[in-house]
């Protein structure tokens, strides 16, 4: 049985008067009908069936075969880990420094060099936080990366 509706709309042409109270019960028992079927026997849930990542992003596999993504992962800004005090006026970070935040301590400034990956210095991506407390500048060279 199909739904019967009064007036006309994005169902289609309606009957264009009120309905009789067979019509009524009519449309209440085919609800009623396709209530009890979904009860009875629910449709299968599509799930996620597994999660793939690639680098940064992820893709979501659904059980019907479907995909969602690739969603690009969030992550963290890079914070300093571990604080060094340089009193001395040089310093050569190296790699296994990543991420260190130097605090210069020296009164006439410390020279900074900065080697390129070949040497061991600065890796793509790789960040080093510096402060002067003394009273001469942080001074940067080039260890062989062009600066």
């Amino acid at each position: 049985m199909t739904i019967t509706y009064r007036g006309d709309g994005a169902w289609g042409t309606g009957k264009g008067s009120n309905l009789t109270p067979g019509e009524v019960d009519g449309n209440f028992h085919d609800l009623d009908s396709r209530v009890d079927a979904l009860e009875t026997v629910p449709p299968e849930p599509i799930e996620i069936s597994l999660i793939t990542q690639a680098g940064d992003t992820i893709t979501v596999h659904m059980s019907d075969g479907s995909t969602h993504g690739p969603f690009n992962l969030p992550y963290a800004p890079q914070r300093p880990t571990v604080t060094t005090a340089v009193s001395g006026a040089t310093l050569t970070p190296t790699s296994s420094q990543s991420s260190y935040y130097f605090r210069c301590t020296n009164g006439g400034g410390c020279v900074v060099t900065v080697e390129d990956e070949t040497t061991g210095g600065f890796l793509a991506d790789t960040e080093y936080h510096f402060r002067q407390v003394g009273a001469g500048p942080i001074t940067f060279v080039s260890g062989g990366l062009m600066l």
